[in-house]
């Protein structure tokens, strides 16, 4: 190869022809591939998201954290032997000093339309339960069905009065 556009090409004989019923050869006599082509690309991942809240509301639980692949390894680079997800101890020592789980106001109803035939609003999670205050045990998002919009038929106006004739012989036209 000389230049990265290039093809390289290799060959194989037949080193012993099949004798006495013996299975025929299988795979190419020749091979092309390019000289340059693509890159090798490492794996990547992206950064550690925030951890999730301790499973327990008072002493020892477990919390975790997550991380994705944003790209694979291609042609021949190095793979991701990571971890993407990690688990560990925590502790809520302030049993006492508790908190109940806050949520935010309902959105608006989404519209209702031909094409949607369900409207939605959500609410999310502002603050986690702390210590023994109430768990966040409410539905963040409600639908419903929209109510089917009433057909209406087509209606013709009135006729207008016939307009003045375009010639005054020899077969004008009126027109309304």
């Amino acid at each position: 190869c000389q230049h990265k556009k290039d093809q390289s090409m290799r060959k194989r004989g037949i080193a012993q022809q099949p004798e006495e019923g013996g299975a025929d050869c299988k795979g190419a006599l020749e091979e092309t591939r390019p000289c340059g082509g693509p890159a090798d690309t490492d794996c990547h991942v992206g950064d550690w998201h925030e951890w999730t809240s301790c499973s327990a509301v008072c002493g020892k639980g477990r919390h975790t954290r997550m991380r994705y692949v944003n790209a694979e390894a291609h042609h021949g680079g190095k793979t991701c032997n990571l971890d993407l997800l990690e688990t560990a101890e925590c502790e809520i020592t302030n049993c006492e000093a508790s908190s109940d789980c806050e949520l935010t106001q309902w959105s608006e109803w989404t519209q209702c339309d031909e094409m949607y035939v369900q409207t939605y609003r959500r609410r999310e999670v502002i603050k986690e339960p702390e210590g023994k205050g109430k768990l966040c045990n409410a539905s963040l998002k409600e639908t419903l069905g929209c109510t089917p919009l009433e057909a209406s038929n087509c209606e013709l106006s009135d006729w207008r009065s016939w307009s003045a004739c375009t010639a005054s012989c020899n077969g004008g036209q009126r027109f309304r």
